[in-house]
């Protein structure tokens, strides 16, 4: 059996196809997708071209949620040090949000909404960034659980031993309960109430 190389831009040029195909529009998007797997000489539309790109384009160019904060404290001229006075949470949790290093729902949402609010960031700016923020977390978290580590390596200093592999696998525990799509919906909705308000 032959092994085929994934080519991830041909994969996110799909996976926009299918996002923004309606109902109706739903079958020609299948089969256009149909097409660029099977033939080499398929010429796409020049609108579908368009539509694909553009929408790529907005994918690779929304900003994180670390990118945000790191945008508005320079904006509003603010050190970790002081947006960690005004709004009581610890510095070291608003240096690992600015580094995408942290679920925000983990973040208790009264403390959140203050951090928001002091930067000045809307919740729909917040939103996208918080969802791009949490889908780089995901893959992160999905390398390291695909088993990337259990692969051979010929190297004892590549290894990683039962023990430390253990060690790996229990300082993550519990953590499972915020980290995923359902209970980050539910904390947006929850954020967004509170922010209305």
């Amino acid at each position: 059996m032959k092994k085929e190389n994934i080519d991830p831009l041909d994969e996110a040029l799909r996976l926009l196809v299918l996002e923004n195909a309606s109902e109706p529009d739903f079958n020609r998007a299948a089969k256009e997708m149909v097409f660029m797997n099977i033939t080499e000489d398929y010429q796409m539309s020049a609108v579908g071209k368009e539509r694909l790109l553009t929408g790529l384009n907005q994918l690779l160019a929304a900003p994180s949620f670390g990118d945000l904060i790191k945008s508005q404290m320079a904006k509003i001229n603010l050190n970790t040090g002081h947006l960690s006075e005004e709004t009581q949470l610890p510095e070291a949790v608003i240096t690992e949000l600015a580094a995408d290093q942290f679920y925000i729902n983990n973040v208790p949402i009264k403390f959140f909404r203050k951090l928001l609010d002091t930067l000045k960031i809307t919740f729909d700016a917040a939103e996208s960034a918080i969802r791009k923020t949490f889908d780089m977390l995901q893959s992160q978290q999905d390398e390291f659980s695909s088993g990337a580590l259990l692969k051979p390596a010929f190297r004892k200093s590549l290894m990683v031993s039962n023990d430390d592999l253990s060690e790996m696998i229990t300082s993550n525990k519990g953590k499972e309960l915020f980290e995923n799509k359902e209970a980050l919906d539910k904390y947006l909705l929850r954020l967004n109430e509170l922010m209305t308000d």
